[in-house]
């Protein structure tokens, strides 16, 4: 963002005091950059001695604070990583202690939630939901049925029974 701005085209807004140094303002156009925003910072009022506030400064300019901090805000630098917080140990690190309570269960396969409850038992706190994603991305979640559990419940409405169901 760029400001055209004068000292000779500033008027103080009402309530704000003598402010010198801020008045020698460029008479050319000017971004809020860090190296702007510092040295205006640096001047010091002369009643009371005290650095002017940001605040004040972007009042006298006619600048929005938010433009000033997003100037002075250090662009982000290389690829964005894995969101949230830093973890203890490493995706791969958690794969391998996972692919080790596996290969110690003597069944084919176990379920995230076992994994995680084994993997805390050993001292390895880690979440349920992380635990999931990295056994369903690896491929390592037990295998399931698929369908209804007890066959077919669609059938074509008549039962027949063989036999009668009487007591003898």
């Amino acid at each position: 963002m760029h400001i055209a701005c004068s000292a000779s085209s500033l008027s103080l807004p009402r309530g704000v005091p003598h402010v010198g140094p801020l008045l020698a303002a460029p008479t050319r156009w000017f971004s809020p950059d860090p190296v702007w925003r510092q040295r205006m910072s640096r001047h010091r009022s002369v009643g009371t001695g005290r650095r002017y506030p940001l605040t004040m400064i972007c009042r006298v300019y006619r600048l929005a604070r938010s433009s000033v901090y997003a100037a002075g805000a250090a662009p982000a630098v290389g690829p964005p990583g894995k969101r949230g917080p830093k973890t203890r140990g490493s995706d791969a690190e958690l794969v391998e202690e996972i692919r080790a309570v596996l290969a110690a269960c003597p069944f084919h396969g176990e379920g995230y939630r076992k994994v995680r409850a084994r993997l805390a038992h050993r001292g390895r706190a880690v979440s349920g939901k992380r635990v999931l994603r990295l056994m369903r991305t690896h491929g390592l979640l037990a295998p399931r049925r698929l369908g209804p559990p007890n066959g077919n419940p669609a059938h074509d409405g008549t039962i027949t029974t063989d036999r009668p169901d009487v007591a003898v």
